[in-house]
């Protein structure tokens, strides 16, 4: 058996790579535990330090700034600023949902014209 042996004190998902992140691999740990057990609070690791509260706060206030510096605070839109701070994540979420639609589209399909 392979193992990969990670820094326990950082959050999994801090340590996945592309295709981990992509297949949730890095969470087989935990939904491991789930599948014989339980899970309590103490199965799950700590929240990233990329998705805290404060990280997040000092990103949309910075943003905000720019915001404010760009437009001015009569037309300073918090709508523009949250879109600004969402939007990558958002962009491969639909990027991805659409991938794995079109696949799912696919396969059937090429099944049926190949045999």
């Amino acid at each position: 058996m392979f193992v990969i042996c990670r820094d326990p004190s950082k959050p999994a998902i801090d340590e996945a790579g592309f295709l981990s992140l992509m297949f949730l691999t890095w969470a087989s740990p935990v939904i491991s535990k789930g599948f014989k057990r339980t899970l309590q609070l103490d199965d799950f690791d700590k929240i990233s330090p990329y998705e805290s509260a404060e990280v997040n706060f000092q990103r949309i206030t910075r943003l905000w700034n720019e915001e404010v510096k760009q437009k001015g605070l009569e037309n300073a839109s918090m709508h523009r600023v949250i879109w600004r701070a969402v939007r990558t994540r958002i962009s491969f979420g639909i990027f991805f949902l659409l991938l794995s639609q079109l696949v799912s589209f696919l396969v059937p399909v090429s099944k049926n014209i190949f045999h």
